[in-house]
């Protein structure tokens, strides 16, 4: 105890605590834990206060949640989700097409289980409510955060804000196996034209926004895939998306213009290309045949002109012909242009064995032979790979490889070299060749060194095999994602090798040769 001047203080600590506070019989101490109790009360009921401010500003926009049950679906958004991703803002921002209202997380932070009624589990990559029901509608991986699955309804409804221009590729070009373009385009637009009547700002903004995302995906369709648009259907509801835009914003109506005038001057190009490249009846063939050597005697020029050939070829396939291709019952794969890429490998392979066999002297026919294993290293070195394998083939036939005379050693030993690329473990020499003049393309700075003209009918075995190796549905009906990013990226890097300028001077004389001169088939020469 001390005495001091105007009354007497024991040395007893003040507590904040009531429960810890002990009983004394020093009135002075008394009161002061009492006004510290009062300091407390009134410090706490202003920070209540506050957080109660703070909790209407921040809800000023949210309803409340629903009453939930076990066993009944419901969609998340991803800010519920504990995704291991590098960066959140790189991460899916919804697993939906519009965040459900009650899929805010509450200022506490805590995992779902702890603040809503719904007890739920994690199981592989979903998340599951107590009773094994799903409850996103699209299926991300762990880790990678990458969209392995989803409901073709929910593909449809990503599609309606414009996402990533990769997801857009994709699903343009793979959404074939499953439903028609035109179909598709009618379920999009319906999606995007459906957010209201306009009468008020709200709406005016939505389709404003709704605009710009439509007239964004329409470009990219008319730029990835204009081949849909032969189809007097799509023509149309262009058309009317043209006519929609065209009351909302003058901007997005310039942007749809371009996007139209630029598919129509695409479409007139194909019809030339078609017209130059079309397959015209063969001509009676004349008593004298000229040969080929005396049309072009040197091969780096005829390899030039075939690769003319291949280009132009190529320029014509659409990515969605090989979707197409593999869908059931679709009346489009019929008459395509991989069909017409296909014939003209075969009729390249026949030519090759008709001008072998038509000279009558060994030493012309010996010629002939080394001038197509000349074009063929020509090719090569090129890089048309196409070209080459065509030329290999022909010069295999049974009708000119039992030509003993005319295989004389040095033919023989040429052409091995190039022989080097046979089907022997999966065409592994030549896609090692393959691999090698596409990273030499991706860094070369000519024009010549960026050509590669991959050999199409492998090309289209292996994208075949990928659609037959696997399902495009899972056991629960969604659409198997990996499997068609598999399938796109041998077209996506078809697409660029398509990009791909012819630098060499066009001779007409020998591309008309080539495209129109008669051919004898194999069992005819065989005979």
């Amino acid at each position: 105890m001390e005495t001091l001047a105007g009354g007497v203080y024991a040395a007893v600590p003040a507590s904040l605590f009531p429960s810890l506070s002990k009983d004394s019989v020093v009135p002075s101490a008394l009161a002061l834990v009492g006004r510290i109790k009062r300091v407390w009360q009134r410090a706490r009921k202003n920070l209540q206060r506050q957080s109660d401010i703070y909790k209407v500003a921040a809800d000023r926009k949210r309803i409340p949640a629903p009453a939930y049950t076990v066993g009944q679906r419901v969609w998340l958004s991803s800010k519920t989700l504990p995704l291991r991703v590098e960066s959140k803002k790189l991460a899916p921002r919804s697993s939906l097409r519009k965040p459900a209202p009650w899929s805010h997380q509450p200022a506490t932070h805590h995992p779902p289980e702890s603040w809503m009624e719904v007890r739920f589990r994690q199981s592989g990559n979903c998340w599951l409510l107590d009773g094994g029901v799903e409850v996103n509608m699209f299926n991300y991986r762990q880790m990678a955060n990458n969209l392995v699955s989803a409901s073709l309804e929910a593909l449809i409804q990503h599609m309606d804000y414009y996402p990533d221009k990769p997801y857009a590729f994709n699903f343009l070009l793979t959404s074939r196996l499953f439903l028609q373009p035109y179909d598709l385009m009618t379920r999009v637009c319906h999606l995007c034209l459906e957010q209201g009547s306009g009468d008020d700002l709200l709406d005016q903004i939505r389709l404003y926004e709704e605009a710009k995302k439509l007239v964004q995906l329409m470009t990219e369709w008319t730029e990835a895939f204009p081949h849909d648009f032969s189809d007097e259907r799509m023509m149309r509801s262009l058309r009317d998306i043209t006519h929609h835009v065209a009351g909302v914003d003058e901007y997005s109506l310039r942007d749809i213009q371009q996007a139209t005038d630029r598919l129509m001057k695409r479409k007139s190009t194909f019809a030339v290309l078609n017209s130059m490249l079309a397959e015209h009846p063969a001509s009676p063939e004349p008593e004298e045949r000229s040969g080929i050597l005396s049309m072009c005697d040197d091969p780096i020029i005829f390899a030039q002109q075939l690769t003319h050939i291949e280009i132009d070829r190529m320029s014509l396939i659409g990515p969605e012909e090989f979707t197409q291709s593999f869908a059931v019952k679709n009346p489009q794969c019929q008459g395509s242009n991989l069909e017409a890429y296909v014939r003209w490998f075969n009729r390249l392979s026949s030519l090759v064995a008709t001008e072998i066999c038509m000279p009558t002297k060994k030493k012309h026919r010996d010629g002939v032979v080394k001038f197509f294993i000349d074009v063929a290293q020509q090719c090569l070195d090129i890089g048309n790979f196409n070209s080459l394998m065509a030329i290999i083939a022909g010069m295999n036939m049974n009708c000119i490889s039992k030509l003993k005379k005319t295989w004389n050693k040095d033919n023989t030993h040429r052409f091995k070299t190039l022989e080097n690329l046979d089907p022997s473990y999966n065409f592994k020499n030549y896609r090692t060749a393959l691999h090698d003049a596409t990273e030499m393309s991706n860094t070369a700075d000519s024009t010549q060194e960026k050509i590669v003209i991959p050999f199409f009918c492998l090309l289209m075995k292996d994208i075949f095999f990928l659609d037959e190796s696997c399902a495009s549905r899972l056991p629960n009906g969604h659409i198997n994602l990996e499997k068609l990013e598999d399938i796109t990226k041998p077209i996506s890097q078809f697409l660029l090798w398509r990009q791909a300028k012819c630098p060499f001077h066009r001779d007409e004389t020998i591309l008309q040769f080539l495209i129109t001169m008669p051919i004898i088939t194999e069992d005819d020469l065989t005979e």
